[in-house]
């Protein structure tokens, strides 16, 4: 004769079920943020893997509707034309993607409905990026206060730095004005706010249906 389920017995039966779950969600989750996090290393030709979190719940069944409520992304440095963007941080929401080419290891675009972010330059990226464009100051980043200088011999000049429709913008005293085009790191990126830092500028990024590309 059958014993008849106790009140206890079903809620360990449950707390088992629901703990396979959770972990099956947890490895997925885990196993498609490494996938993620190499194609991008490889198609943006980073130098090292970026840091990837993905988030939703119940992960796999957003994962099966190519979905994901939002994602964080993490790289140290990336390269667009003859600018360098270090300690690059989004936040995108609402991303989709193609399940097929996931699970194919062929995954051509992540899209996203918005974003946030942060980068820095680097003085060294800064004054590369200047120097590409024929510039012929150079600056220097420290407490909060940009300085240009024309040669080493010169006088530091303060400067005011800016960002004005996706430009970066430089005025310093009796130097020549600057207005240079940033590249975006991704499409869909501008840039908003700019704040000198201690041997950096640190920039404010806005994504509007921002487009990760990553074909080769």
């Amino acid at each position: 004769m059958r014993r008849p389920r106790t009140p206890l017995r079903s809620a360990v039966l449950t707390a088992v079920v629901l703990l396979l779950l959770l972990s099956a969600d947890y490895g997925a989750r885990h196993y498609e943020e490494a996938r993620v996090a190499r194609s991008i290393q490889t198609s943006l030709q980073l130098r090292s893997e970026p840091s990837v979190s993905l988030h939703g719940f119940p992960f796999i069944s957003e994962m099966a509707r190519g979905e994901i409520s939002t994602a964080a992304i993490a790289t140290s440095s990336i390269t667009r034309g003859s600018a360098t963007f270090s300690d690059v941080h989004l936040l995108l929401r609402n991303l989709r993607f193609s399940v097929r080419d996931l699970f194919n290891g062929h995954l051509a675009a992540i899209h996203a409905a918005a974003g946030i972010g942060t980068a820095s330059m680097t003085t060294s990226s800064v004054n590369a990026f200047l120097r590409a464009h024929d510039v012929p100051f150079k600056m220097a980043f420290k407490g909060g206060h940009a300085i240009a200088r024309l040669g080493p011999l010169a006088a530091p000049v303060d400067a005011d730095v800016t960002i004005s429709n996706g430009s970066l913008r430089i005025s310093a005293g009796s130097l020549p004005a600057v207005s240079l085009p940033l590249p975006a790191a991704f499409q869909g990126v501008t840039y908003g706010s700019l704040q000198p830092g201690e041997g950096s500028l640190i920039l404010d990024l806005r994504l509007d249906h921002p487009t990760l590309d990553l074909r080769r």
